[in-house]
């Protein structure tokens, strides 16, 4: 009898020994996961901490003159991602609530800002700026370590540890009442670690598998693929006009259109296809089973669409269209963190672009991201070296016969890449953040010329100066033109600003107002490259401008596309009833100009009469001006006429 009792006695303890094991590894495993994969803690900090430790380790070989300039550049910037990750974004939210790590990562985010300018400047060897970036570093290297080990240790698994140990401690006062609350707690944790492992692999949000879950199957998906064979496709989705809706709307109204596009991509996936949540408004997709890229670009276009629909939001209706970008494997890489960076970098390209929604990786794609990277750098140096240049190009009153204005054109010849293209110069700028330093410098730089053609008694004219969309949007416009006038003695009527019309519509209900402001100050304002954006005529008659300015390529088609002679000659009209006056670019032959006197045309500008020039024969051909010489412009010599293809 003793025997059975103490055997049914150990039974019991062992039944709820095992149950108590069972249930605090269950859940350990639970809190560990939860642990690794909580972006708004740990893995943020841990991140940020790599990340400085990687350039501390790069700032010491480049002292010892082991490393080149770039990959000390290239850590400064990744280090500098690193803090907007932590200061910024609604996965970091946790983090910031922290006043102790909130105080130490904007305390290092100003030590960057203030070692910036060193960094990139630095030379190799233990210079005195080494030493004193080295210090000005060292003193975040402790906090940071603490601050991960603080944040690193999974608190759900200590607090189920502190329960284990209260129920062992109570464990020999009621054995059986013990087993029972064992097997309930087994029951229940495994019921709990169940839906835990679920949060911790999917989005709170929309229920997507998160970004832990979608690297996961991401590797074991290529692990598959090889063993078969097999090719699959790797999707990037961005959203293009969501930061418009949460601004207007709300983050609430943002949630719910999340949610929206999170439905209509899982109805579009098969059974063996992953769509998951990577953060933001950015989605991705695994599409397996697929014979070609074909299959790959027939889905992206069946995303696109189902996507590009107006979604009806707390009564307003939303509209936003998705970006794709498409990495393949195995002819892109076969790595999986690679495939997901190329397809990133694709969807990036189609973003850029105005007339894809889908973009398949290229490798030139990471040629170009250096190539954009180095001008960046470079562009910094060049702004402040004036190592950029103006040409000027006139504007010619057919009346008269006269140049009326000169256009100053940017041109910048890179010691490695040559002659970089305007386009190209201005698009590095706006995506670096250097658009307001590039344009006050043409614009002091063109107001500047302007003076010393008035100080050479040469005959008045006006200067037109373009300002790109980030000086637009973010610049203080007015200011900043009113302070250069006024630096060079010039008045406003002295000057020109000419804007896009794409410029005009990034913020349609503050352009009238940002160009009253211009107008108030006297200068005059034209539309340039019109009939190429998107502008109608109700937002065309809010702007206060006095002259538009017909895009070149209506006069380049007028022989293979006759409308265009139409086209022209109705914007002539509508201008000219408006009391605008009209520029015409890119005349080029004796027909175009024919063409463009036969349509009243007032004013034109183009190779025929001067290509841009340096300050110098723009002077020549002012000073040939005289109230006696009415074709003192004269044309260009016939070589010149050769082979005319405009460019800005």
């Amino acid at each position: 009898m003793r025997r059975t009792r103490f055997v049914l006695l150990m039974l019991v303890v062992l039944t709820f020994a095992a149950s108590a094991v069972v249930a605090f590894h269950r859940h350990k495993q639970t809190a560990d996961i939860l642990a690794v994969s909580d972006k708004t803690s740990a893995w943020t900090l841990i991140s940020l901490e790599t990340e400085y430790l990687k350039f501390i380790q790069a700032l010491q070989r480049y002292a010892l003159e082991e490393g080149g300039s770039d990959p000390l550049r290239q850590r400064f910037e990744i280090l500098w991602s690193r803090i907007d990750v932590a200061l910024e974004g609604k996965e970091s939210t946790m983090l910031r609530q922290n006043p102790d790590v909130r105080r130490l990562v904007d305390a290092m985010r100003v030590a960057l800002a203030e070692l910036e300018g060193m960094v990139f400047a630095l030379e190799p060897g233990k210079t005195p700026a080494y030493e004193r970036i080295r210090d000005r570093l060292e003193p975040f290297a402790l906090p940071l370590r603490q601050a991960v080990g603080s944040h690193f240790r999974g608190r759900e698994a200590y607090a189920n540890r502190d329960a284990a140990d209260e129920v062992h401690q109570e464990f020999g006062v009621y054995l059986f009442g013990l087993f029972l609350s064992g097997m309930a707690m087994i029951v229940f944790l495994l019921l709990e670690s169940r839906k835990s492992r679920r949060q911790a692999l999917h989005d709170s949000l929309t229920d997507l598998p998160n970004r832990l879950h979608f690297s996961s199957h991401l590797k074991a998906t290529l692990q598959q693929a090889e063993c078969e064979s097999s090719i699959f496709a790797v999707h990037v989705i961005d959203l293009d006009g969501f930061k418009e809706v949460n601004d207007t709307l709300g983050h609430a109204a943002g949630d719910v259109l999340l949610k929206h596009v999170a439905d209509v991509l899982s109805q579009d996936m098969r059974a063996n296809d992953l769509v998951a949540r990577l953060g933001g408004d950015e989605f991705a997709i695994i599409q397996t089973g697929i014979q070609s890229a074909d299959c790959a670009a027939k889905l992206a276009q069946r995303i696109s669409e189902s996507i590009g629909h107006e979604v009806d939001v707390f009564g307003n209706s939303c509209m936003v269209a998705a970006s794709i970008g498409i990495s393949i494997y195995p002819q892109d890489t076969e790595n999986p963190t690679q495939l997901l960076i190329n397809a990133d970098m694709a969807m990036y390209r189609a973003k850029a672009s105005r007339n894809l929604n889908f973009c398949f990786f290229e490798p030139q794609m990471n040629s170009a991201i250096l190539r954009r990277k180095a001008l960046a750098d470079d562009l910094r140096y060049a702004i402040s070296n004036d190592e950029l240049t103006l040409v000027y190009q006139p504007v010619i009153d057919l009346n008269s016969n006269r140049i009326v204005s000169v256009e100053a054109l940017l041109r910048w010849q890179h010691d490695l890449y040559g002659e970089i293209s305007p386009l190209e110069l201005v698009s590095v700028a706006e995506m670096y953040g250097q658009s307001i330093a590039l344009n006050e410098w043409v614009l002091e730089q063109a107001c500047a010329q302007m003076k010393r053609w008035r100080q050479s008694c040469l005959p008045p004219i006006q200067m037109a100066v373009n300002i790109s969309p980030g000086m637009y949007a973010r610049g203080q416009l007015v200011e900043s033109v009113t302070r250069i006038l006024q630096r060079n003695g010039l008045r406003g009527e002295d000057l020109i600003i000419e804007v896009t019309e794409d410029t005009t519509m990034r913020d349609i209900d503050a352009s009238p107002e940002i160009l009253q402001g211009l107008r108030a100050q006297g200068i005059e304002l034209a539309l340039d490259d019109f009939g190429t954006g998107y502008s109608s005529l109700s937002h065309l008659k809010q702007l206060p401008v006095q002259r538009l300015k017909i895009d070149k390529s209506f006069v380049q088609d007028l022989g293979q596309a006759p409308h265009d002679t139409q086209f022209i000659h109705t914007i002539i009209q509508l201008g000219q009833s408006l009391g605008m006056k009209i520029v015409v670019e890119g005349v080029e032959t004796v027909e175009n100009l024919g063409q463009m006197r036969s349509h009243s045309c007032e004013m034109v500008q183009g190779y025929y009469f001067c290509r841009p020039s340096g300050p110098e024969e723009i002077a020549r051909r002012l000073a040939q001006q005289s109230p006696e010489e009415r074709g003192a412009v004269g044309l260009c010599e016939p070589e010149e006429h050769c082979a005319l293809v405009s460019e800005r």
